[in-house]
């Protein structure tokens, strides 16, 4: 069976292979959103801007249909660039302290302190500049000021000179003074101003299940939190604000992959193996070896069952092919597919193939039934009605609202 994607395709040779080392990444990563808020002092420039406001009609539409006019300020220009040089500079901060992924930046532990420390610093710059410009508001809207009157004389003498200037009943200082106040009747206070501008950021993770229980026996008192990780420290702080966004779903995929993986795997050793006279073919023994192999580096979350599975099946592996019991292998691939099917209906995610030939129910209910049976043979510490109640919870596709999903995924 083909194992990548280029080799599926036939395409072996042309493509790169880009291991993003999923499993490290939710477990000693964090996944950063950073956020600038400030009211950036800028609207549209119009033709009345530039005194032109009494244009023939037909010079009207044209100008406005070919020109852009672009962007006026309300503040001064060199206010907005210091602020947009201490934006930039957190942008910046965080692309060399981060790598790209699907779900946004994501920073290593390892960067993390280094990260912070200088996050922390350009806050600190953009708040003292913020700051500054609140101190100073009125000497900055006086300065706009002026030199909209400036602009606004400008525009006042050039028109009046045009043939088609209409003329009116106001003087030149009256018009100017409507200019400005026109100019600058977006401009906020210097109250809005301080309360609008803030630059944050929000951190996140995975809440993997060791994690979730490791807070639950926290929260009971009976572990005490882990002070020295900075990193996981501050995530923490802002985990219970992640727990309705995609992240679940982002997991889900992960888990659901691994789970069609295997399932594959799966049921085509079972094919083979029934197909040779109950001898497992080389191949199929090497393949089952390989995926053994990799399972145990790619399930990052806490399944017991799977585990035991996957232990069992290890076991039988390592046994001579001649001194393999035929039954007891068979049967622990069937347990293994039967695990790796039942996580998908967990999901809520469909199968890669079909199951029911190889005697894996597609049916929830009848899968269920089967996994209940199949259980009892692996030594998983778990009462009988308990096990049974955990397997009908996983077969249930009957799903009315998001937060259930979430509960059974995680739970």
């Amino acid at each position: 069976m083909a194992s990548d994607l280029p080799e599926m395709i036939g395409e072996q040779g042309q493509w790169r292979k880009i291991d993003p080392q999923w499993s490290s990444n939710i477990t000693q990563c964090a996944m950063i959103d950073t956020h600038c808020s400030w009211w950036r002092a800028e609207t549209t420039l119009t033709l009345e801007d530039l005194g032109l406001s009494g244009l023939p009609a037909d010079e009207r539409h044209a100008m406005e249909n070919l020109l852009n006019l672009g962007q006026r300020y309300l503040l001064p220009k060199h206010i907005i660039k210091e602020l947009q040089y201490w934006e930039n500079q957190q942008r910046q901060n965080m692309y060399r302290k981060s790598m790209e992924t699907a779900q946004g930046r994501v920073v290593a532990q390892k960067n993390y302190g280094a990260w912070l420390e200088r996050a922390e610093n350009i806050r600190a710059n953009f708040n003292a500049v913020v700051q500054r410009i609140g101190n100073e508001w009125h000497e900055l809207a006086a300065e706009v000021d002026t030199d909209y009157r400036a602009l606004g004389t400008r525009a006042y003498r050039q028109a009046s000179a045009q043939e088609w200037w209409p003329g009116n009943s106001l003087s030149e200082a009256e018009w100017v003074a409507n200019f400005v106040r026109k100019a600058t009747a977006k401009r906020i206070t210097a109250e809005q101003w301080l309360k609008e501008a803030s630059m944050t950021w929000v951190k996140s993770y995975i809440p993997l299940q060791a994690m979730i229980e490791r807070e639950m026996l926290k929260q009971a008192g009976l572990i005490t939190p882990d002070l020295s990780n900075q990193m996981a420290r501050d995530i923490e702080a802002d985990a219970a604000e992640q727990l309705g966004s995609g992240l679940y779903k982002f997991m889900a995929d992960l888990r659901s992959a691994i789970a069609n993986n295997v399932l594959d795997v799966v049921a085509d050793c079972i094919k083979a193996f029934r197909k040779n006279e109950r001898v497992l073919p080389r191949n199929s023994s090497k393949q089952l070896k390989n995926l053994v192999a990799k399972i145990d580096e790619m399930v990052f979350w806490d399944d017991k069952t799977l585990a035991a599975n996957m232990a069992n099946l290890e076991s039988i592996l390592a046994q001579r092919s001649d001194l393999r019991d035929a039954n007891e292998l068979e049967q622990a691939l069937v347990n293994l597919g039967t695990e790796a099917r039942m996580l998908l209906v967990e999901l809520d995610r469909p199968a890669v193939r079909s199951t029911n030939d190889i005697g894996i129910p597609d049916e929830p209910v009848n899968l269920a039934q089967m996994a209940t049976m199949s259980r009892s043979a692996v030594d998983l510490s778990i009462g009988e009605d308990a096990l049974e109640l955990e397997v009908m919870q996983r077969a249930s596709v009957d799903i009315e609202a998001d937060d259930q999903l979430v509960w059974r995924v995680v739970l």
